[in-house]
């Protein structure tokens, strides 16, 4: 399924595709943006790119990005960690990595607040995205996946990075051992 996301931040299906596809059309659709003039973050050419904008208690925020390090084991490694213990209050944070560092294979980002009531409502509108080089667009940067800060305890999504450095899948749920390996064998850039 290919997709772009209008200046309002929805999602707009364009056409079916196997270089980019979220696990269920509705899961993607309900993807909201958030309407903070900041959204979603950065987007830097190159670059894999965690935006996360804070409310008035930030210290209840962390994130986590895990790498699956072959579809043989059941485990995910941490690769990357942030906890906004010693961030602003409304602020957004961007964490910025080159594409040449995250390697071929599926990721998992994880979004938490500790008392369980996201990022957004009542103590400010912050939210959290995930801008990179997407392969339905031919590499150019753009948001993979994104959360309005309705995220309350925890959130998280798959995804999976192409031998370019590419987004070509996104997943809300774990991938089972047969994806990984139809994502893997499989070329599936533009």
């Amino acid at each position: 399924m290919t997709f772009e996301i209008g200046t309002n931040g929805q999602a707009v299906e364009l056409a079916n595709s196997e270089r980019y596809i979220p696990s269920t059309w509705p899961e993607f659709e309900a993807m909201l943006a958030s309407d903070d003039p900041e959204w979603p973050g950065s987007v830097s050419p190159n670059m894999f790119v965690i935006n996360f904008k804070t409310d008035d208690y930030p210290e209840e925020n962390s994130w986590e990005l895990f790498v699956k390090p072959d579809e043989t084991v059941s485990n995910w490694d941490s690769i990357s960690s942030w906890s906004a213990a010693d961030s602003g209050y409304r602020v957004l944070e961007s964490s910025e990595m080159a594409i040449g560092s995250l390697g071929q294979g599926w990721y998992r980002f994880v979004v938490r607040d500790t008392e369980g009531d996201g990022t957004c409502c009542t103590y400010g509108k912050g939210f959290v995205s995930l801008t990179g080089p997407i392969a339905a667009k031919g590499g150019e940067s753009g948001l993979i996946w994104g959360n309005d800060g309705k995220f309350w305890a925890m959130d998280e999504v798959f995804f999976y990075v192409d031998e370019k450095g590419w987004i070509n899948y996104i997943n809300f749920l774990q991938p089972g051992a047969s994806e990984l390996t139809t994502a893997a064998s499989k070329s599936i850039v533009p």
